[in-house]
């Protein structure tokens, strides 16, 4: 079980809520008045740009949703719902304060159901929220839990650098480090294959450029996993740092977890070899595409 650090939370509650959000989030909330407990999405601006992303997660309550979201992102997601809200009936409340995030690992439990289970029944109010990790099946639980809830004993908590690090190894970005305020376009952050974008629940703010990238259009960038396999431990460089091949700028460094890290690539640097060795700094490191992504990126950039 991790503490994912530098995380917000704003809790949404009213009628309005559910429509609000599905007017603004790249992805189909409306799946939450199922059986669905959580959702993976982005927020865009209106030239389709990355303005955050965050995980929407209901309560027991038909009308209080939860959005977790990266702390640095945390004002830039108020100002955003605010504003196109109007006065819908939705109240937008930051309870950053009152709660933690946790995430459960396949291996702390082969029933994870059992432990979000366990986690709502801990404290009626403030309320729990839990949802399946809806970016990759095998990634996980994750909660949001009032810090006044008592953990059960067994709910032992791992560095949360840990977190960080076990993240970057499925290559998941998160926050602004990976998808810069305004300037990242969802596609080549990876959202298409995590889950966070549906292509057919209609209109949303920024659809239009992200549809027609999707449908017409090349993607030639993407996230990708950055790593020195030779057994070098010290950390790859600073967000920002050029990544380069022979001289020239390939792409640039983003989230760093020790030896490995995120970062924006020409997919061009993949038509000659699976796994191309580049350098950042001095450093002679290896890319890798996530293994959710698959060969055909490489192929349709080119």
């Amino acid at each position: 079980m991790f503490v994912v650090p530098s995380r917000a939370i704003l809790k949404l509650v009213g009628a309005d809520s559910l429509r609000v959000l599905h007017q603004l989030a790249t992805n189909d909330v409306r799946v939450l008045q199922g059986n669905q407990d959580g959702i993976y999405s982005g927020f865009l601006n209106t030239k389709g740009r990355v303005l955050f992303d965050a995980f929407v997660i209901r309560s027991q309550s038909e009308s209080e949703f939860a959005l977790d979201c990266h702390a640095d992102a945390l004002e830039t997601a108020v100002g955003h719902i605010n504003k196109y809200k109007l006065r819908s009936k939705v109240k937008l409340t930051d309870v950053s304060s009152e709660y933690k995030v946790l995430h459960f690992t396949p291996s702390f439990s082969p029933d994870l159901s059992s432990v979000a289970s366990t986690l709502k029944s801990l404290s009626a109010s403030p309320s729990v929220f839990a949802c399946q990790d809806s970016r990759l099946a095998q990634f996980g639980l994750r909660a949001v839990v009032p810090n006044s809830a008592t953990l059960p004993s067994e709910f032992v908590s791992q560095p949360s650098n840990g977190y960080e690090a076990l993240r970057i190894s499925h290559g998941l970005p998160e926050g602004p480090v990976d998808l810069p305020i305004g300037e990242a376009l969802p596609l080549n952050c990876n959202l298409d294959y995590l889950n966070a974008i549906n292509f057919h629940k209609g209109c949303y703010l920024g659809q239009e450029l992200t549809a027609r990238t999707f449908y017409t259009g090349a993607i030639r960038r993407r996230l990708v996993i950055v790593e020195d396999t030779s057994g070098n431990t010290e950390p790859l460089g600073v967000p920002g740092a050029d990544v380069t091949v022979e001289g020239d700028k390939v792409g640039v460094l983003h989230s760093v977890a020790g030896s490995r890290g995120l970062a924006m690539i020409r997919l061009d640097v993949f038509g000659k070899s699976t796994n191309p060795i580049v350098t950042i700094g001095e450093r002679q490191v290896q890319l890798r595409l996530p293994s959710y992504l698959p060969e055909t990126v490489v192929f349709d950039a080119l």
